[in-house]
């Protein structure tokens, strides 16, 4: 009867202990880079967890270790508590570093917990992820040489690619694609190909184009697709698109149209053409007579002469005195091209005043006049 009594003590003394012991539990509150990257130094924070009623006292935490996630401070193996209390929470923060080799993965670290007010130990793994940086390759910067590109004329595209990442790429494809657009390649495909371009490298591949001959001013939009795969097999394809900007100009020459100066008569209205001979439109253009020993301007010297189409023409008229046998008129243009880029160009019309009639030229052709009309009279006369 003893025997049944002291084993029944010994049962609730030992119900009694266990329902008196914390529940403690261990869990990853987050990581700092998320996700963690091959060749980082990263941050865990870790969460221990008194999941009972009853406080956990002299609390002892070990990382254990793992071959991928090396302690900074070794002496951070071990953290003790005096006291966890029911229902806490206490947050741990380990430094680690990653191996740069490090594959992508999920990995569980293992940790062993103890308390001084509970039997044994209690081992624990929390989840930490491993997921390499998405490689970036990008297109930095694209220039033409020469630039604005003419109609019909040849140029060099140059394309700079920098692996902005912290992983290699390699088999990578720069292809451009030109369907639409004024641009044709040059003796060669519109793809190039580079082996490998390093982390926080970069490398300058280069088309040749011409210009399509009839390509109107514009600004063409022309796509390139770069493909490429990383050192971990993953591959990449991606589209950027730049402007490429092709331009003609316009081709701005004057010549006097129109005029009844003389070298006798040096005073009359003057006409002067304004002539595109280019392939471009100039918009909103103003003409501007400007001063010259050989005349003297009667009249306005500022002229609004609107759009001028390619092969067209406008004409300013204005009065003027002649100084001289020879007239030079200088014409300054002010336009703005299809980009709305203001021009400014001048030009001088060059007129030669031919010879006019004087007194004496008059004089001989009244006798000359009078002469045949004699002659006539005396003819008629006789017949």
């Amino acid at each position: 009867m003893k025997r049944i009594t002291i084993f029944t003590v010994f049962l609730v003394l030992t119900a009694a202990t266990a329902a008196a012991a914390p529940n403690l539990n261990i869990d990853t509150v987050s990581t700092d880079p998320q996700p963690v990257k091959p060749g980082d130094t990263a941050t865990l924070y870790i969460s221990v967890q008194n999941n009972a009623d009853d406080k956990a006292e002299n609390l002892r935490v070990t990382y254990n270790g793992h071959r991928l996630f090396n302690l900074l401070q070794p002496d951070d193996e071990v953290t003790t508590r005096s006291l966890l209390g029911s229902r806490e929470d206490l947050t741990l923060k380990y430094d680690v570093t990653v191996p740069e080799n490090a594959p992508q993965g999920t990995y569980s670290l293992p940790f062993t917990l103890e308390a001084s007010n509970m039997q044994g130990t209690v081992s624990k793994q929390v989840s930490v992820e491993i997921k390499p940086e998405t490689p970036s390759l990008d297109l930095t910067d694209v220039t033409v040489s020469p630039s604005p590109l003419r109609p019909g004329q040849q140029a060099q595209v140059s394309l700079s690619l920098a692996n902005q990442g912290n992983r290699a790429v390699e088999n990578i494809d720069v292809s451009m694609d030109t369907t639409k657009t004024g641009l044709l390649p040059v003796g060669e495909t519109n793809t190039k190909s580079v082996d490998q371009i390093l982390a926080g490298e970069s490398t300058t591949t280069a088309f040749q184009v011409t210009s399509r001959p009839g390509s109107e001013t514009a600004l063409y939009e022309i796509p390139f697709t770069v493909s490429y795969d990383d050192t971990s097999g993953e591959s990449v394809e991606k589209t950027v698109e730049t402007g490429i900007r092709i331009e003609a100009e316009p081709r701005f020459i004057t010549t006097v149209r129109d005029t009844d100066l003389t070298t006798t008569s040096r005073e009359a209205e003057v006409s002067v053409s304004v002539i595109n001979r280019g392939l471009a439109k100039m918009k909103l253009a103003q003409a501007q007579l400007l001063e010259d020993d050989s005349y003297v301007l009667e009249d306005t010297d500022s002229y609004y002469l609107g759009d001028i189409e390619s092969d067209d023409f406008d004409v300013i008229s204005f009065n003027a005195q002649a100084q001289n046998n020879t007239l030079n008129i200088p014409v300054q243009l002010t336009y703005r091209t299809a980009f709305n880029e203001e021009r400014t160009v001048t030009r001088t019309a060059t007129y030669t005043l031919p010879e006019g009639q004087t007194s004496s030229n008059i004089t001989l052709y009244v006798i000359i006049a009078a002469l045949l009309a004699g002659g006539i009279w005396w003819y008629r006369r006789r017949s």
